[in-house]
């Protein structure tokens, strides 16, 4: 668990809920065509949405959403995601395979606390999880009260560095 994160068992209850009360997902492209183009929506749409692409998104919110069969949307940070690896599931779990919990529940706390591109890969297969542009390397961005400049074409790729910094 992070500070910020549901737990496993609230998340599924809380898709449950959506399946069992005629709750719809949205797609990216779908959200966009309705905001932008103005394309209705069907009643009870949501959004499902996700930051970052961390490691539980595969471990736990995956399998969950396709028992459920419910989309979703991930945010990626491309640069923090490891090329290789596929790691055991909540749903393998469940079905008596040799996975521990804390492998599957503590995966976002682990050496490698984003999704790999092999489970990005596998999760878009399915068309049940929709992958858009976070940032490429989830930079920090530094800044203070006073405004000391602009983002302009002389600053370098990178986190923005401010020349007064008061912390």
């Amino acid at each position: 668990d992070t500070p910020d994160s549901v737990s496993p068992a609230d998340f599924e209850r809380q898709m449950r809920y959506l399946c069992q009360n005629g709750y719809r997902a949205l797609s990216a492209d779908e959200l966009y065509d309705h905001l932008v183009r103005g394309i209705p929506v069907p009643s009870r749409s949501v959004v499902i949405a996700f930051d970052d692409g961390r490691a539980t998104l595969w471990t736990v919110v995956y399998p969950i959403l396709k028992k459920h069969g419910l989309r979703a949307v991930s945010f990626l940070v491309p640069s923090t995601m490891p090329e290789t690896g596929i790691r055991p599931t909540l749903a393998e779990y469940q079905a008596g395979k040799r996975v521990s919990l804390a492998e599957v529940f503590g995966a976002d706390l682990s050496d490698t606390p984003s999704i790999t591109w092999g489970e990005a890969r596998a999760m878009h297969a399915s068309g049940l999880v929709d992958f858009q542009s976070h940032t490429l390397d989830h930079a920090l961005i530094y800044f203070t009260p006073e405004i000391v400049d602009f983002v302009n074409p002389a600053h370098s790729r990178g986190a923005m560095k401010c020349h007064k910094q008061r912390f």
